[in-house]
């Protein structure tokens, strides 16, 4: 027979003799209330168990005649304290203190059952309160009461399809009713009852309910159901049950087991209790398995709640619960750690101390339960969840996997113990204490009774159970592999917890440290503490004790050397991926491990993750130099490694650099001049002098690396490097004449385009006489501005009148205030200084290719008087050429300024041109008023309104009335112009009855004029007549705005205003920019001041011009301020 719980101790508290029996047994309080058939009601009074799960009962009153006739059924009422009995079919109260009674329930007359029950509602305001409700059968009706301060108060009544032969409360708002064939759910909010089951038709997975009582034939079995946690509901009838929810639905599919048929149900949590007619079952309500059989014969009734009795005819017995820890400890010792789990589940924290703790115990013995069995993922899996502390997993395992902590291979199997002498480990020592019995809460369990022994106490059920398994030290080699394959999804995710935990003490910590230096007295304590923050339940120790941060430390290297050791076993390939991560592997482990395979390039990945780089460069240069691994063979490795290290690493990078900078210094350079941010890192300076010491050439290619390639433009680097290039080709033997020439170039391109070298550092080291520098020693007096010498270096020393001519026009192409070097070069070769020779025919070839550049009257005057004509006819003819085709030019753009200016003056007289006609009818269409007087603005299309009501207007047309305004003005084929007149200062015209007049544009005060012209592929011109400079500037901006949604070429504006246009319009043009999007912007226009070539004309005071004003389009002049607009 197989173990069973001891979850109650039965008790037998009443014995009656004679013919009088029970009929019906209520307790509450400490009493104990038993009715008879002879309507005698007697009082007991109850003490709770002792050591001996001894129950003392005391009869302390008994009340003849309680009722005229048999008690059938007695419920107490803990709200009201009133106690209610159905006798002679009918429901009386009785004070549950006095047990006199104090009223009838006279409308329950022929009532057959009633029940019962007390919840905290809410009413209209919120307020909670303790309801109690009563719902009685009585025949085909169900009455329903709810208590009103002192008696009960009708609210309902309903009909019920037949007798209800059960009733049960599921919710404070509906009942559940067993009627002879099937149930219904009665609802009280509502007055509705909706049938659960039909006679033809089951529940799915239920069985046929109905069907079976069919079957059976003879009497119909008593319905019966309970009310469960969770809002859930048992329903049974003979050995068919169900689980429903509170709204009538199956919420279980697998039916309770039953072994027969149970008289009653009923809940003492956490347990269902079923009554037999030999026995009552204890079961499981999750698992709903059988875990106690308490033999009781003859027992018909059952009252179940926060103290359970069972009563025969003549007996009474009470189910004591034992001591929760107690019944944890018994099933763990028994093997059942499911349903120990179950059990802890449904415990609250008032009912077992220490819940979290126990229930993370149990499961770690049940992972460690199934490693027994072989059942490895699913013991990792549970492993895993539960954040195991690793050592407690890793002794599961032998040395090879677990090192020192794991069980030595050499030992015996078979022993059938832990560890060889049939003691428990040290992680099941720690659960048996943390499953230690201990009283949970006062007043419903005990204390650990004496006569349990030693069945009853965790640690020796533990003991039990670690005795009753085998678990062998030594395991095969494949069942070693599958164990370990199933230890690396631990591993990993225990990694990845302790890499986070860690992560985030550390960041505690050193918040902490910041606020220390801010904090003082009882603050400090506080903060102190922030770095140990890491979840209680994680990595804790089996007895619930959390894990510090340096236990987590601790922790993280026991994993990482174990996940090391698990990938050598079972997968190395996977090696390489976790030492070239950051990790806390213990190097001694991975160095002797790897080294034993040969696997040197996981090795070095290793010393590098652990910032080992001395042992790893050492490692490497031993076998470059040794030739021994053919991947490894010479300085590639490395160099590629030193590419690894940063600026921490520099003396490092300098000590192992030699040998491969000796072997293949091409490659090595790349160590400095890769494109890494590690190689950017390092210190150039520091670089430039290491490379100096070793090599001028490699010094030369890193610094042509950073000034070439890295545009550095540090002068100490430029000035390094034109030293070194002269070094070498004056001081270093055996460079070849090609190597020499290569030099020489680079040294002049060099010369020529630095700005940062100290020109008068690189002259002063120059020789005078070395033809081979004659043209650096020209660059650097260039550099000095003396063109002069550098000129008579190229004329009189290098002779090269060729180069000399370039040479000037490359200095007038990138300095144009410099004067004329072609008149110095002139000079040079017709009035040399003394002791050099008259150049003549450089000269001539010099006036005839430069001649515009030279002034005419100035170089005929050098000439010599002997000099032929003849000689000087393509000057002359070039001269001439030059000096016609610019006055041409002038005239042209005359002639067209002219036009330009008359086209101009025509747009402006039609743009004044333009009128508006208001007569005395003419209303606003925005407003829908009179215009009469007031002051008007006219649009395109000829809509008049007020002038305070066009930004109204324009709103409530939007943008399509805007853009047809726009194409309105555009379509037409001759230069058009549009005007939005501002009439502040317009002149008022009397108004004629019965005449109409218009108003005329003009205006008495300066205006702000701009002209808009549509030019096919060019630009517009827009045109504001009369916009008074005191005036608001919205019309402006909303026409800038249509230029910019209706046009995509480029707009150009022509200002023409006699005012400062910074204060008028500039600020309303920027703030409207910065509130258009990005692409908007972009063609949006811009302000500078620039400089004015042209006049064109002359308009109100204002000159206007043509010109690049500082930049290409149209400008505007006006007092001293002028300005330039462009896209």
């Amino acid at each position: 027979m197989l173990p069973q719980l001891r979850a109650f101790e039965p008790c037998a508290v009443v014995t009656e003799s004679g013919k009088d029996k029970i009929a019906a047994v209520v307790a509450y309080d400490e009493k104990l209330l038993l009715a008879t058939t002879r309507c005698v009601l007697r009082v007991y009074d109850v003490s709770e168990p002792d050591e001996r799960d001894q129950v003392t009962v005391n009869l302390s009153q008994t009340i003849d005649k309680f009722a005229k006739k048999t008690i059938t059924q007695l419920a107490y009422c803990s709200g009201p304290r009133i106690l209610l009995a159905l006798a002679d079919y009918c429901v009386s109260v009785y004070d549950a203190d006095s047990l006199s009674r104090t009223s009838q329930l006279t409308k329950t007359k022929n009532a057959t059952t009633f029940a019962a029950t007390s919840n905290i509602e809410h009413n209209e305001d919120d307020i909670p309160s303790l309801v109690t409700r009563i719902a009685v059968v009585v025949k085909r009706k169900l009455i329903l009461y709810v208590w009103d301060e002192s008696e009960f108060r009708e609210t309902s009544e309903l009909t019920l399809p037949e007798s209800a032969r059960t009733l049960t409360w599921i919710s404070p708002t509906k009942i559940c009713l067993g009627l002879s064939s099937d149930y219904c759910l009665a609802d009280i909010t509502t007055n509705e009852i909706s049938a659960i089951f039909s006679p033809g038709a089951a529940a799915p997975g239920m069985g046929a309910i109905s069907a079976g009582i069919g079957l059976m034939g003879g009497r119909t079995p008593r319905p019966m159901s309970v009310r469960l946690p969770g809002d859930e509901v048992l329903l049974a009838r003979d050995t068919i049950s169900g689980w429903l929810d509170n709204s009538g639905r199956l919420s279980r599919r697998k039916q309770v087991p039953w072994n027969g048929a149970p008289e009653e149900i009923g809940f003492v949590h956490p347990y269902l209790v079923a009554l037999f007619s030999k026995y009552v079952q204890v079961r499981n309500v999750q698992t709903q398995t059988l875990l106690q059989t308490i033999e009781i014969s003859g027992a018909t009734t059952m009252t179940t709640g926060e103290m359970c009795y069972v009563a025969s005819s003549t007996q009474v017995w009470r189910i004591c619960p034992r001591n929760f820890d107690q019944q944890v400890g018994e099933l763990v010792g028994m093997g059942m750690f499911d349903e120990a789990i179950s059990l802890v589940k449904q415990l609250d924290v008032s009912q077992l101390e220490d819940k979290d703790s126990k229930l993370r115990a149990v499961r770690l013995l049940k992972a460690d339960a199934l490693f027994e069995k072989r059942r490895y993922d699913e013991s990792m899996g549970i492993f895993s969840d539960q954040s195991a502390p690793p050592e407690m997993v890793l002794k599961l395992f032998p040395q090879s996997v677990a090192g020192d902590l794991g069980i030595e291979e050499s030992d015996d199997e078979g022993d059938g113990s832990v560890n060889g002498n049939g003691e428990m480990t040290e992680m099941e020592k720690a659960m048996a204490d943390t499953l230690s019995v201990r009283s949970s809460r006062a007043g419903h369990s005990r204390a650990p009774s004496n006569k349990d022994g030693p069945a009853s106490d965790a640690g020796s059920m533990l003991t039990k159970h670690t005795e009753t398994v085998s678990r062998p030290h030594k395991l095969s080699e494949v069942e070693l592999k599958k164990a370990t394959r199933a230890l690396l999804h631990y591993l990993a995710d225990s990694r990845r917890k302790l890499n986070r935990f860690i992560q985030e003490a550390t960041a505690s910590d050193e918040d902490a440290s910041n606020l220390l230096s801010s904090s003082t007295g009882a603050e400090t304590a506080s903060i102190l503490t922030v770095g140990s923050r890491v979840p209680e339940v994680h990595f804790a120790s089996p007895t619930g004790e959390p894990a510090s941060l340096e236990d987590l430390e601790r922790d993280a290297c026991l994993v990482d050397t174990a996940l090391f050791r698990a990938y050598m076993l079972t997968s190395p390939s996977l090696v390489g991926s976790l030492v070239r991560l950051p990790n806390r592997c213990d190097p001694n482990v991975v160095r002797s491990m790897l080294e034993e395979c040969g696997k040197v390039r996981e090795l070095v990945d290793f010393l590098f993750a652990k910032k080992l780089h001395r042992e790893a460069l050492t490692l490497l240069q031993g076998i470059g130099k040794k030739g021994e691994d053919e991947l490894l063979a010479g300085p590639e490795s490395t160099i590629r490694y030193l590419q690894r290290l940063d600026k921490e690493c520099l003396q490092l990078i300098f000590e192992f650099v030699k040998w491969p900078l000796e072997v293949d210094s091409k490659q090595s350079m790349e160590i400095f001049t890769e494109d890494t941010k590690e190689a950017e890192s390092l210190p150039r300076d520091k670089v430039v002098d290491f490379l100096l010491t070793q090599s001028r050439v490699l010094a030369i290619q890193y610094l042509e690396h950073l000034i070439h390639g890295l545009s550095d433009g540090t002068p100490e680097f430029h000035n390094t490097l034109a030293s070194l290039y002269f070094e070498r080709m004056t001081k270093e033997d055996g460079v070849s004449e090609e190597d020499k020439a290569g030099l020489q170039t680079k040294f002049l391109e060099f010369l020529r385009w630095s700005q940062q070298y100290r020109p008068e550092r690189v002259l002063s080291a120059l020789p005078r006489d070395d033809p081979e520098f004659y043209e650096a020693r020209a660059i650097v007096l260039s550099k000095l501005g003396q063109y002069q010498k550098a000129l008579e270096i190229y004329v009189f020393k290098m002779k090269d009148y060729e180069k000399a001519e370039q040479y000037c026009i490359d200095i007038q192409a990138t300095d144009a205030k410099t004067p004329s070097l072609f008149l110095t070069l002139l000079t040079l070769y017709l009035q040399p200084p003394a002791g050099e020779s008259f150049q003549l025919n450089p000269a001539l070839t010099l006036l005839t290719r430069q001649g515009r550049h030279l002034d005419s009257a100035t170089a005929i005057s050098l000439l010599p008087p002997t000099l032929p004509v003849a000689d000087l006819h393509t000057f002359f003819r070039t001269r001439i050429r030059s000096e016609n085709s610019a006055l041409n030019s002038v005239r042209i753009i005359a002639a067209l300024r002219k036009s330009s200016l008359l086209k101009t003056h025509e747009a402006l007289i039609e743009t004044r041109n333009v009128k508006a006609v208001v007569d005395e009818e003419r209303m606003c269409p925005s407003c829908h008023k009179r215009l009469g007087m007031s002051v008007i603005a006219v649009f395109p299309e000829g809509s008049i309104v007020h002038y305070g009501c066009q930004g109204a207007w324009l709103r409530e047309r939007g943008p399509k009335y805007l853009r047809a305004c726009m194409r309105a003005v555009l379509s037409k084929s001759t230069p058009s112009a549009m005007s939005f007149h501002a009439l502040s200062t317009l002149r008022r015209f009397s108004l004629t009855r019965g005449r109409r007049r218009h108003a005329d544009c003009d205006n008495a005060g300066p205006s702000c004029s701009f002209i808009l012209r549509h030019r096919p592929s060019e630009y517009f011109f827009l045109s504001l007549v009369t916009l008074h400079p005191s005036q608001h500037h919205d019309l402006l901006l909303i026409i800038l705005l249509l230029l910019l949604v209706l046009h995509s070429t480029p707009i150009r504006l022509s200002l023409i205003d006699p005012h400062p246009l910074r204060q008028i319009l500039i600020q309303p043009i920027l703030h409207l920019r910065n509130r258009l999007k990005k692409p908007l912007q972009r063609r949006l226009l811009c302000f500078d001041v620039g400089s004015i070539d042209m006049v064109i004309g002359f308009w109100d005071g204002s000159v206007v011009f043509e010109g690049n004003g500082g930049g290409d389009g149209w400008c505007g002049v006006g007092g001293s301020e002028h300005w330039w607009w462009r896209v």
